[in-house]
């Protein structure tokens, strides 16, 4: 895989977990997937950390 296509799914786990959590904060009874939401949103920053990681251990 790419570098430019981690960087680009990793974004789109960002934004997809970030917008669930918003669209599900404010409800209790929805919870788990304002969970899920962070943890889409976290997975996603671990997928841009060793994205970025790899870049720079590629270019030296």
């Amino acid at each position: 895989m790419s570098l430019q296509a981690g960087i680009l799914i990793s974004f789109g786990l960002i934004m997809f977990g970030g917008t669930m959590y918003y669209l599900n904060e404010e409800y209790p009874e929805k919870a788990k997937l304002a969970r899920l939401g962070l943890g889409i949103t976290v997975l996603g920053l671990i997928v841009l950390g060793g994205s970025i990681i790899f870049l720079r251990q590629w270019s030296s």
